[in-house]
């Protein structure tokens, strides 16, 4: 690829978050994302929408995992281990696994999970039996990161300024490295035998030799704490880092930096790369951001292979960010991607908030306050086609609408940021509303 290409950000999702903490693609379409307000969610990568949202937290969720059953694995601030069967909207257990904040999070090549916590211990959680095979408690600080080497040693990462490393099946401790640094990620270098640790440099180690760690070279570029780093490709030649002033792409046989993005204002904490190459990060101004790596030639680098293609066709989602801020919509109109029919009902059937200029409806826990329809006898909800919106009415028996009222009933909710530009805002109301029937 070499350092003569060209990242440009593709387009941007506006979410309601306020830290997006992880990303991790579950398939061509979907996107997993845990966050500060407690939730899983599930994105629909064509439409920029959440197609599930999974709940169950009082504390934010700060780690995930993909697990190669198919299911999801959470750890957050409340100490708890949660498997999820995100399809059918179920937490399957919940185990309370540390006695502090959950920080870190791995799924081994034996299939258990590795967890690190605020409390200074690594467990290791045995999905055969739901319960922990293995507890180390070697750390003196916050154990921030886990990674495993390909000969199946646990290596952690801790806030006390070392590394070490664990042979889980003897369930001992076999070295520990001084790092200098309080260490915030790690990452194994794809066939290379190379350990990268995340401080506020990236330090690089051969792990060969068992009885000998060497600090071999230093990147370094980063003004704050590495918060992830992913690998580019299969070769183990680049890969990705994400702090709080900046994303790079760095180039390890070269020893140098070969791009800077500046990515989330309130710092980039996620990064996954898509399966058709492109870059997705999320951060802790609550934006999921996609990129593409473009070379000198024209052609799009695909951050998945390592290698050169054609640019591909326009997603779906761009066109729908162009029309707004959508947070719900119509989901038969956007399976066929149908935009000129969600623009022509929108234009038809307006649902204005004026009655209560007050209530700002940009903040959802207010929409409950701000429209009122009539729902009785379901006179509003028919299987007719041709009956795609909720009519405003002044009944006193109306009860507020909701979004988790209109989804019980069957509907889905569509917001337009007001502050966009768009040809389907004619009226220069401040804001509007669109209720779609499923």
């Amino acid at each position: 690829m070499g350092n003569k290409y060209s990242t440009k950000q593709a387009f941007t999702v506006n979410t309601n978050k306020t830290c997006l903490y992880q990303i991790i693609q579950l398939n061509n379409v979907e996107l997993a994302t845990c966050s500060s307000d407690k939730n899983l969610d599930i994105w629909n990568l064509e439409t920029g929408l959440i197609d599930i949202t999974l709940t169950g937290y009082s504390t934010p969720v700060t780690s995930l995992v993909y697990m190669h059953d198919g299911r999801l694995a959470t750890g957050s601030l409340e100490k708890s281990i949660k498997i999820w069967t995100y399809d059918n909207h179920r937490c399957d257990f919940t185990v309370m696994a540390h006695n502090g904040p959950i920080r870190s999070l791995i799924q081994l090549k034996d299939h258990n999970l590795a967890s690190g916590s605020d409390d200074c211990s690594i467990k290791i959680l045995d999905l055969s039996s739901m319960w922990f095979s293995a507890t180390f408690k070697e750390h003196k600080g916050p154990v921030r990161a886990l990674a495993q080497l390909s000969d199946g040693r646990l290596v952690s990462g801790s806030e006390d300024k070392t590394i070490k490393i664990f042979n889980i099946k003897r369930k001992k401790i076999e070295g520990t490295v001084d790092i200098g640094a309080p260490v915030t990620s790690l990452l194994i270098a794809n066939n290379s035998g190379l350990l990268l640790v995340g401080c506020r440099k990236i330090k690089v180690f051969d792990m060969s030799n068992k009885d000998q760690y060497n600090n071999i070279f230093d990147l370094t570029g980063h003004k704050t704490d590495i918060n992830n780093m992913i690998n580019i490709g299969v070769d183990g030649e680049r890969i990705i880092s994400a702090a709080k002033d900046s994303v790079r792409i760095w180039n390890i046989t070269n020893k140098t930096m070969e791009k800077k993005l500046e990515a989330h204002s309130g710092g980039t904490y996620g990064l996954e790369i898509l399966t058709d190459g492109r870059l997705v990060t999320s951060g802790g101004d609550g934006q999921l951001k996609i990129w593409n790596i473009t070379e000198q030639s024209g052609k799009m680098y695909n951050l998945k292979t390592g290698n050169s293609e054609d640019i591909k066709k326009t997603k779906p989602v761009e066109s729908y960010q162009k029309m707004g801020k959508i947070t719900y919509a119509n989901k038969d109109d956007i399976k066929t991607h149908d935009l000129a029919k969600i623009e022509q009902n929108i234009n038809k059937n307006k649902i204005n908030n004026n009655t209560n200029s007050k209530n700002n409806i940009s903040n959802k826990n207010q929409i409950r306050n701000s429209i009122s329809t009539n729902i009785n006898n379901n006179n509003s909800i028919n299987n007719n086609s041709s009956n795609k919106t909720l009519k405003k009415s002044n009944s006193s028996n109306n009860l507020p609408v909701t979004k988790e009222g209109l989804e019980k009933k069957g509907w889905v909710f569509l917001e337009f940021d007001p502050n966009l530009k768009m040809n389907i805002n004619q009226n220069k109301k401040k804001n509007f509303f669109f209720f779609g029937k499923k």
